[in-house]
Protein backbone atom coordinates (compact mmCIF):
# COMPACT_ATOMS: atom_id res chain seq x y z
CA UNK A 1 0.00 0.00 0.00
CA UNK A 2 1.29 3.25 -1.16
CA UNK A 3 0.33 6.60 0.61
CA UNK A 4 -0.11 8.95 -2.17
CA UNK A 5 -0.44 12.41 -1.22
CA UNK A 6 -0.61 15.69 -3.64
CA UNK A 7 -2.73 19.13 -3.22
CA UNK A 8 -3.12 19.06 -6.65
CA UNK A 9 -6.23 16.91 -7.66
CA UNK A 10 -4.96 16.06 -11.42
CA UNK A 11 -1.98 15.08 -10.07
CA UNK A 12 -2.83 13.27 -7.43
CA UNK A 13 -5.58 11.10 -9.82
CA UNK A 14 -3.38 10.62 -12.57
CA UNK A 15 -0.95 9.26 -10.16
CA UNK A 16 -3.02 7.29 -8.28
CA UNK A 17 -5.10 5.75 -11.26
CA UNK A 18 -1.60 4.81 -12.87
CA UNK A 19 -0.06 3.43 -9.74
CA UNK A 20 -3.01 1.12 -9.49
CA UNK A 21 -2.59 0.30 -13.45
CA UNK A 22 0.34 -1.06 -12.31
CA UNK A 23 -0.44 -3.14 -9.51
CA UNK A 24 -0.05 -1.21 -6.67
CA UNK A 25 -2.56 -0.35 -3.94
CA UNK A 26 -2.74 3.57 -3.44
CA UNK A 27 -4.73 5.38 -0.25
CA UNK A 28 -4.47 8.74 -2.26
CA UNK A 29 -5.40 12.36 -0.06
CA UNK A 30 -5.35 15.06 -1.33
CA UNK A 31 -4.78 17.02 2.30
CA UNK A 32 -1.32 15.70 4.69
CA UNK A 33 -3.45 16.01 7.91
CA UNK A 34 -5.92 13.49 6.65
CA UNK A 35 -3.41 11.81 5.02
CA UNK A 36 -1.64 11.50 8.57
CA UNK A 37 -4.27 10.77 10.36
CA UNK A 38 -4.87 7.40 7.76
CA UNK A 39 -1.22 6.56 7.98
CA UNK A 40 -1.60 6.58 11.85
CA UNK A 41 -4.58 4.25 12.03
CA UNK A 42 -3.06 1.62 10.18
CA UNK A 43 0.86 2.48 9.53
CA UNK A 44 1.80 -1.58 9.42
CA UNK A 45 -0.36 -1.51 5.97
CA UNK A 46 1.87 1.16 4.54
CA UNK A 47 4.96 0.46 2.50
CA UNK A 48 6.00 3.76 1.42
CA UNK A 49 4.87 7.48 1.06
CA UNK A 50 4.87 9.32 -2.04
CA UNK A 51 4.12 13.08 -1.53
CA UNK A 52 4.42 16.63 -2.75
CA UNK A 53 6.25 19.34 -0.73
CA UNK A 54 4.42 22.40 -0.97
CA UNK A 55 0.74 21.64 0.32
CA UNK A 56 -1.04 23.81 2.67
CA UNK A 57 -1.43 23.27 6.69
CA UNK A 58 1.90 21.02 6.35
CA UNK A 59 4.55 20.21 4.25
CA UNK A 60 5.60 17.16 3.09
CA UNK A 61 9.13 16.78 4.89
CA UNK A 62 6.84 17.20 8.13
CA UNK A 63 4.46 14.84 6.88
CA UNK A 64 7.15 12.24 6.50
CA UNK A 65 8.52 13.21 9.90
CA UNK A 66 5.33 12.80 11.61
CA UNK A 67 5.28 9.47 9.93
CA UNK A 68 8.68 8.47 10.85
CA UNK A 69 7.84 9.21 14.90
CA UNK A 70 5.09 6.35 13.78
CA UNK A 71 6.91 4.40 11.93
CA UNK A 72 10.88 4.49 11.39
CA UNK A 73 11.23 2.31 8.75
CA UNK A 74 9.01 3.75 6.12
CA UNK A 75 10.27 4.34 2.79
CA UNK A 76 9.63 8.06 1.58
CA UNK A 77 10.01 10.15 -2.01
CA UNK A 78 8.93 13.55 -1.99
CA UNK A 79 7.97 14.69 -4.91
CA UNK A 80 8.67 18.52 -5.53
CA UNK A 81 8.58 20.81 -8.45
CA UNK A 82 11.70 22.66 -6.18
CA UNK A 83 14.16 20.55 -3.84
CA UNK A 84 14.06 21.48 -0.62
CA UNK A 85 17.63 23.56 0.56
CA UNK A 86 18.91 20.54 2.39
CA UNK A 87 17.71 17.25 1.81
CA UNK A 88 17.43 14.77 4.50
CA UNK A 89 19.83 11.56 4.02
CA UNK A 90 16.76 9.30 3.89
CA UNK A 91 14.46 10.80 1.59
CA UNK A 92 14.08 10.26 -1.82
CA UNK A 93 13.58 13.25 -4.03
CA UNK A 94 11.82 13.39 -7.05
CA UNK A 95 11.17 16.24 -9.38
CA UNK A 96 8.38 16.81 -10.87
CA UNK A 97 7.35 16.06 -13.55
CA UNK A 98 7.95 12.71 -13.59
CA UNK A 99 7.16 9.60 -15.56
CA UNK A 100 5.34 6.82 -13.53
CA UNK A 101 8.22 4.30 -14.60
CA UNK A 102 10.47 6.77 -12.56
CA UNK A 103 8.21 6.45 -9.42
CA UNK A 104 7.98 3.01 -9.68
CA UNK A 105 11.67 2.35 -10.56
CA UNK A 106 12.01 4.39 -7.61
CA UNK A 107 9.41 2.72 -5.32
CA UNK A 108 11.05 -1.11 -6.20
CA UNK A 109 14.55 0.33 -5.22
CA UNK A 110 13.46 1.21 -1.86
Amino acid sequence: MILLVDDDKSILNINSQLLKHKGFKVSAHLCAKQALTAFSQQPKTFKAIITDQNMPNMTGLDLIASAEKIKPDIKTILYTGMPPKSEPEHITILLKPARIEQIISLLNRL
